[in-house]
C-alpha cells in the first residue's frame, strides 16, 4: 500500500530496474575477492590482481563483506566456507531476478472462460504484463528518457480503454510533452522526481502544455490507477470470508475500517478534472520523495 502523500505509481518501474542493478552489482557481477586481493589496493599494483582483468571485485554489503573479512583473516583460512556462501549467494540472486522477471512480465492466458468452459472475449488479448503496465505509467513523466517499446504503447491503449480516453491523441501528446520536457529547467525536472503531481499543476497553466489536454488526462489516470486497484484489493483482503455474506454487505463504515488508507486525495476523484480546478491538500503539495 502506497503510503506517501503523493501518488507514485510512475516509479516503479524505474524502482524494479534500480533493484536489479543492485543486486548484480552486490551479488553477481565482478569477482568476489580474496585475501591477496587486499594486499594489492595499491594502485600501482593492481594490475596485478587478475580480478580486475575480470571485471574487478563483486562489491558485497557492509554487513556480508565484514564477515567475509572475519572469515578470511583467521590464521586458518576458511577459503572454502567462504567460497561456497559466495557461490550460493550469486546463485540465489540470479534465480531470484529471473523469476521475479518472469512474474512482472507474464501477461497471463489473454483469453477467460466462462463458467461452462466456453472461450469469453478476451480482455488482454496482446497479454500484457504487469511491466507492460509500469512502463506505461512511466509516460506520465514528460523527463523521463527511457526508449518506449511497443508493449509500453500497447499498455497505454489498455488505460485509454480503462478510462475513456482517445488512445490516438494521448500517445501523440505524450511524444509532444517529452519533446517540451526536454526544455524544463534542472528544478523542474528535479520536481518531477520528487513530486510530479506538484510540476503537473505548474505546466497545465503554462501555454505550450496547455495545448495537450489528453496527456494531462493519462497523467491523471496513472496517478490513479494502482493506488485505486490497491485500496479495493486491500478492502477485501481485511475479510476472512470474501466469497460469503459480508462480501455483499459491506456498508461504507466497515469499508472505511478496512482501508489502510483513510482519505483519498482530491486528484483521484473525477479523471474529467483539470490540475488548474484541483484543491491539493498541503500533504500533498509539499511532500517530496527522495529518489
Amino acid at each position: 500500500m502506497q503510503t506517501t502523500a503523493q501518488p507514485i505509481g510512475h516509479r516503479a518501474a524505474g524502482q524494479v530496474r534500480e533493484l536489479k542493478r543492485e543486486l548484480k552489482r552486490l551479488f553477481i557481477d565482478g569477482v568476489a575477492p580474496m585475501p591477496e586481493c587486499y594486499e594489492l589496493q595499491d594502485v600501482r599494483r593492481r594490475d596485478v590482481c587478475d580480478c580486475y582483468r575480470r571485471g574487478g571485485h563483486r562489491q558485497f554489503p557492509d554487513e556480508y563483506k565484514a564477515w567475509r573479512m572475519n572469515h578470511l583473516g583467521r590464521p586458518r583460512l576458511r577459503r572454502d566456507l567462504v567460497r561456497a556462501v559466495d557461490v550460493h549467494l550469486r546463485n540465489f540472486a540470479s534465480r531470484f531476478l529471473a523469476d521475479f522477471d518472469k512474474r512482472l512480465r507474464d501477461g497471463g492466458p489473454g483469453l477467460t472462460v466462462d463458467t461452462e468452459g466456453n472461450p469469453e472475449v478476451p480482455e488482454n488479448p496482446k497479454r500484457l504484463s504487469l511491466w507492460d503496465l509500469l512502463t506505461a505509467l512511466e509516460l506520465a513523466d514528460p523527463t523521463i528518457r527511457t526508449v518506449t517499446q511497443d508493449r509500453t504503447w500497447d499498455a497505454v491503449d489498455l488505460i485509454c480503454d480503462r478510462f475513456d480516453l482517445s488512445a490516438r491523441e494521448v500517445k501523440k501528446q505524450i511524444v509532444t510533452a517529452r519533446q517540451l520536457g526536454r526544455n524544463l529547467g534542472e528544478e523542474e525536472k528535479d520536481l518531477a522526481k520528487s513530486n510530479l503531481l506538484c510540476l503537473m499543476e505548474k505546466l497545465e497553466k503554462r501555454t505550450r502544455w496547455s495545448a495537450l489536454p489528453h496527456f494531462f488526462k493519462f497523467v491523471k489516470a496513472t496517478f490513479c490507477i494502482l493506488v485505486s486497484s490497491t485500496l479495493i484489493e486491500s478492502c477485501f483482503s481485511v475479510f476472512q470470508a470474501l466469497k460469503g455474506k459480508d462480501r455483499s454487505s459491506l456498508g461504507d463504515g466497515r469499508v472505511l475500517e478496512a482501508l489502510l488508507s483513510r482519505e483519498a486525495v482530491d486528484v483521484f476523484a473525477n479523471g474529467a478534472v483539470g490540475f488548474d480546478e484541483l484543491r491539493l491538500r498541503d500533504d500533498s503539495r509539499n511532500h517530496r520523495v527522495p529518489w
